[in-house]
């Protein structure tokens, strides 16, 4: 089973945050689902595939 997260730049929020995903798969079987969360380039890192800051309250 592998699990990546990808930031969606395409449809950014009013604050120029986009939306983060989370992919899984497993035996050719995919599923991707938003985890309701917003995230900015800044915050981004693209090599490791997840945010650089923590959420408040995780």
């Amino acid at each position: 089973m592998t699990i990546t997260f990808e930031r969606r730049t395409d449809q950014p929020d009013a604050a120029g945050r986009g939306l983060v995903y989370v992919r899984a798969a497993f035996n050719g079987q995919r599923l991707r689902m938003n985890t309701e969360e917003g995230c900015s380039a800044a915050e981004w890192s693209k090599d490791k595939g997840k945010s650089r800051e923590s959420f408040a309250g995780f």
